[in-house]
């Protein structure tokens, strides 16, 4: 990639960071292509070279952040035994909200926008969609074959998105309703019991 190419992606990098954390403290709605080019250290001028409007940067930080989450796969160690890798799949998903609270923020905000935005609600199915996949394969590596017969991987995977989802919107609510490195633990323990059947 030439310098140039270089300089347009860090610049647009620069932009959907400052654009992230402008979401998180004003919201969608109350966002501005000003609010950004102020974070950014920019000028407005700068923002409408990279980004025409408001929803085709929206876009591009909706596509940044689904990006990201979807690489967190990538971080699990498939040399360890297959429950450990489950497990650590599981601590990764619930590790989004507890150490990147800005990011699942933001997802929260496009959610309220879907029925506005039919492309943000295209955007994140498709997101999900392709997370659903991922996890799947994690699954599919290390459901032992007796029980992969029963399960269907796919299934899993949502009922596993949803469990995570479920308690970081419950948690970010209200923190003081549990202990969150616990509820991640005892999540841990109810979809191993499921993948492998046990009977405790």
């Amino acid at each position: 990639m030439s310098h140039r190419g270089d300089l347009a992606a860090e610049r647009k990098l620069q932009i959907i960071q400052a654009t992230l954390k402008c979401i998180a403290e004003r919201g969608y709605h109350n966002l501005s292509m000003q609010d950004v080019a102020n974070k950014a250290g920019l000028s407005k001028g700068i923002i409408h070279y990279y980004f025409e409007n408001k929803q085709d940067l929206m876009k591009s930080v909706l596509g940044r952040v689904s990006q990201e989450i979807e690489q967190l796969l990538v971080k699990i160690d498939d040399t360890a035994e297959p429950i450990e890798q489950i497990k650590q799949m599981i601590r990764l998903y619930c590790g989004i909200v507890y150490k990147d609270r800005i990011r699942y923020c933001v997802n929260i905000d496009f959610w309220a926008q879907i029925n506005q935005y039919p492309k943000f609600k295209l955007m994140i199915a498709d997101h999900y969609s392709t997370f659903r996949s991922r996890t799947a394969e994690v699954l599919k590596r290390n459901i032992p074959k007796s029980r992969l017969k029963e399960i269907d991987v796919n299934y899993a995977a949502s009922m596993l998105i949803g469990l995570v989802d479920g308690i970081s919107l419950q948690w970010l609510f209200d923190k003081k309703e549990f202990d969150f490195n616990n509820m991640v633990k005892k999540c841990e323990e109810i979809f191993i019991n499921y993948i492998y059947n046990y009977n405790k």
